[in-house]
């Protein structure tokens, strides 16, 4: 698959000086600046490590774009996700929780998930509760990959998480791909891009990169959401999600986030 060059050349970087802390994780002072200057602008202080929201909207997928679908999201924490999409066959439920993940189809069938992509899911509807809500845990690598222009403003490259050369077949693919780069507006310090690897649900180890753009932000009970989100897959969109509304004090089980 043809990566973006962007991408990997922002991983590739040489970065400024950063500090080892005693268990040898790598964690620049000023990319944790930056990503806790993000939060505070992005109202996270007012989220918790176990909070629950819920999220209605629409999904516009490539080549139809005049025909969206309905969908609810369902997150608690950093890590776990529902996803419920009605479609022309019907309902399609996507579930996250554990490291573990699974797609039910409208017919019943049930999908397990590529490990390699769920076992790094962090809510990326909430940039506010995305791995950035993780960046105080010492076992966590933060890099400065510097400043770039994203749409004619200055955003600041932050990195987390490792990222190492994939070895085919390797059991720890997860592991040496489970990077993560912000993008993070200089001006409004809220995250404007992500990009990772995402790896085919079909052929073990294939990875196309991944970019989810945020805009539209709105202030919601005192936090900063982006209410358009579009995904591209390759440097082309895939999908294009508009939010309606947002619940960040959404009530959730443990039920919501099994898939039955």
């Amino acid at each position: 698959m043809v990566r973006s060059s962007v991408f990997l050349a922002l991983i590739a970087a040489c970065v400024a000086p950063a500090q080892t802390n005693s268990t040898g994780v790598t964690r620049d002072v000023s990319a944790i600046a930056i990503i806790q200057s993000s939060l505070a602008a992005m109202g996270g202080a007012r989220l918790s490590a176990g909070q629950s929201v819920m999220m209605s909207g629409t999904i516009a997928l490539s080549g139809s774009s005049t025909v969206s679908f309905p969908i609810v999201i369902k997150t608690r924490g950093t890590n776990q996700l529902r996803s419920e999409l009605t479609t022309p066959k019907g309902l399609r439920v996507t579930v996250i929780s554990g490291g573990a993940g699974a797609m039910q189809q409208p017919g019943g069938e049930i999908k397990r998930l590529a490990p390699e992509n769920v076992a790094v899911y962090r809510n990326q509807y909430l940039p506010a509760l995305s791995s950035l809500f993780e960046v105080s845990l010492a076992s966590m690598p933060v890099g400065n990959l510097g400043p770039v222009n994203v749409d004619g403003a200055t955003a600041d490259v932050i990195s987390l998480g490792t990222s190492s050369k994939l070895t085919p077949g390797s059991s720890s693919t997860a592991t040496q791909a489970s990077q993560i780069i912000f993008y993070i507006d200089r001006t409004t310090r809220f995250v404007v891009r992500i990009q990772r690897l995402h790896f085919s649900e079909t052929v073990r180890d294939e990875s196309q990169a991944m970019e989810i753009r945020f805009s539209d932000y709105r202030a919601v009970q005192g936090v900063s959401v982006p209410f358009r989100q579009q995904t591209y897959i390759d440097g082309s969109l895939l999908m294009d999600l508009q939010l309606t509304s947002v619940d960040l004090n959404a009530s959730t089980s443990d039920d919501d986030f099994i898939l039955k």
